[in-house]
């Protein structure tokens, strides 16, 4: 969390963490509280958004992928605004303490980093050429930002490359003034929707095993990686008409959870609609493909809160395959938090045709008599109850962390 030029940065408060002593005795630091301490066993003490901004300088590199990964994501739970990271770019072997201090431990690189990796994490990532000039290294330096979201979307997919990119792209032509993170979960694609990822920076997560099994375990894998209280659920074939993200977001009030009004579209390969040649079906959030209106809505493009969804344990996973579990989240918000349902005629997704895989139409009956058995039986909230609060694993296993490195 510390290096030198963190004394030019201009702020009130400033608190500098820096493991090894004799860096801390170098010099002194009058303008701000200098810790003595490794940062994993600090970052505990503090409540959530402590910071307005965690600047990690030429740091992260030092620490096990594994590590480096749990600090980030405490420092983003700590910075209110953002989190600042300067990372060497790919393999930059070090060994050595070029200040002759005794810090050759410390000194070590243990992981490498590219531009891959922290957009998995949310930031932003220029490069810089030509910066460290050191042989046997492509000599590029990262300057990475993460901006705190105001809205966290949520996209589980299976082996829709070709409709996630222009989902993804119908998002990022949207200016809603605010930072979003789009977080895309793959339930095991063997087609290309991680260079999709790739190609538009958004969150990847990888769930690896040998064939698709539970989309609302992907949800929830999501859900849990959101950093934001309001979050956007969405199929990865439904495409935004303009201002969604803002006018959802706006729109959402306690007590209450949000739909857009999704239509069935032919979508050219540009993403562009043709609402003026094609006729559309109307998909009222929850619908069959037949028109027919469930009395209960589903998430093709809807909104809620994350404590409103972490109350009532999220996608409920014993709907093994697709169908059933959208209504019975939509079911579990309604009669066990007793929030209002709200669809808005005015805020558009557009549906784009696909196919379903065999398997799913054999199991549609399976899964909706699933659905039928939970609402005969009345107990709002997913299989294995409400989530601890947002954070509160992640927390916890920072912990453990720290009592195993202690007793080691």
């Amino acid at each position: 969390m510390f290096g030198d030029r963190l004394a030019v940065v201009d702020a009130p408060v400033k608190v500098g963490v820096e493991v090894h002593r004799p860096y801390v005795e170098r010099r002194k630091f009058h303008d701000f509280l200098m810790i003595n301490a490794d940062a994993r066993d600090v970052t505990p003490f503090f409540p959530d958004e402590s910071f307005d901004a965690v600047i990690l300088v030429d740091f992260i590199e030092h620490l096990e992928m594994g590590d480096s990964v749990r600090l980030i994501r405490e420092c983003q739970r700590l910075a209110s605004k953002r989190v600042v990271a300067f990372v060497p770019h790919g393999l930059y072997p070090q060994e050595k303490d070029v200040f002759g201090l005794g810090g050759d431990y410390w000194q070590t690189h243990r992981s490498t980093w590219g531009v891959p990796e922290l957009a998995d994490l949310g930031f932003d990532v220029a490069l810089w050429d030509n910066y460290h000039n050191v042989p046997g290294t492509d000599n590029k330096a990262m300057f990475a930002v993460w901006e705190r979201p105001q809205c966290s979307i949520v996209i589980a997919t299976f082996n829709k490359a070709e409709e996630l990119d222009l989902c993804i792209r119908s998002i990022k032509q949207q200016s809603p003034g605010f930072a979003v993170e789009v977080i895309v979960v793959d339930d095991g694609s063997n087609d290309n929707t991680k260079q999709i990822c790739r190609n538009h920076w958004v969150r990847y997560l990888y769930l690896d095993r040998p064939y698709h099994c539970n989309a609302a375990r992907a949800r929830n894998l999501g859900l849990r990686h959101a950093w934001s209280e309001r979050v956007l659920l969405q199929e990865e074939v439904v495409h935004h008409s303009p201002n969604v993200i803002r006018t959802l977001v706006e729109r959402m009030e306690r007590g209450s959870f949000d739909f857009a009004t999704v239509f069935r579209a032919i979508v050219h390969p540009n993403g562009l609609k043709s609402p003026e040649t094609n006729p559309f079906v109307s998909l009222r959030p929850g619908s069959r493909d037949s028109g027919v209106e469930h009395p209960t809505p589903g998430f093709l493009l809807g909104a809620a809160f994350r404590s409103d969804l972490y109350a009532v344990g999220g996608f409920d996973e014993s709907f093994v395959n697709l169908g059933g579990a959208d209504e019975w989240l939509s079911d579990c918000l309604i009669h066990g938090r007793k929030l209002r349902p709200r669809v808005w005629d005015d805020v558009v997704g557009y549906r784009f045709p696909h196919r379903h895989p065999e398997w799913y139409v054999r199991s549609r009956d399976e899964m909706r008599k699933l659905y039928n058995s939970k609402r005969a039986r009345e107990v709002f909230e997913a299989t294995g109850g409400a989530w601890p609060p947002p954070g509160a694993e992640a927390r916890a296993e920072v912990v453990r962390d720290t009592s195993r490195r202690r007793n080691s």
